[in-house]
């Protein structure tokens, strides 16, 4: 994807099945520009951040952040601006309803994305943002996908 400057942005995303998997296997986006090191650093980071996710389940500040409660659905990295986007949505169990998650969530994210930053173990760790994944999201994204997909495949069309 390219931006009004003319800088290609490399966005690196995780599903939440990969997440759950000790397998996390990302899908690149990128334009044909791009720099193979600054995308392979990019899912690198989003693979590091996966894993942090995974290994601090147990250590988050509230238990309605753990798993059990939250799905994480996306993570996405942006290289020029060293921001990690997780893309998260509630998961709610018997007698704990989606507000609560949510409320939770924006009561400690603060200390959420601290923790995660540590358990990168980073010099500089990206500053990590948490935006609640929706449905018109995920129907965006799709479009966007399909769009992109029809103009590459004009592109190569004699």
């Amino acid at each position: 994807m390219k931006s009004n400057s003319g800088i290609t942005h490399v966005v690196t995303r995780i599903s939440s099945r990969k997440l759950r998997s000790d397998n996390s296997i990302t899908d690149r986006i990128t334009d044909s520009n791009d720099d193979d090191n600054s995308s392979s650093t990019q899912q690198k980071l989003a693979q590091r951040l996966s894993r942090a996710i995974i290994k601090c389940d147990d250590n988050v500040p509230h238990n309605y952040l753990s798993s059990t409660f939250v799905r994480i659905v996306n993570i996405s990295v942006l290289p020029e601006s060293n921001i990690a986007k997780i893309w998260w949505k509630p998961d709610p169990q018997k007698g704990i309803n989606e507000s609560k998650i949510e409320n939770t969530m924006n009561k400690y994210s603060i200390k959420y994305r601290k923790i995660l930053q540590n358990a990168l173990h980073m010099r500089n760790p990206p500053k990590i943002v948490f935006l609640r994944y929706d449905k018109t999201f995920g129907n965006m994204s799709k479009l966007l996908d399909k769009i992109e997909e029809e103009l590459n495949h004009k592109e190569t069309e004699p």
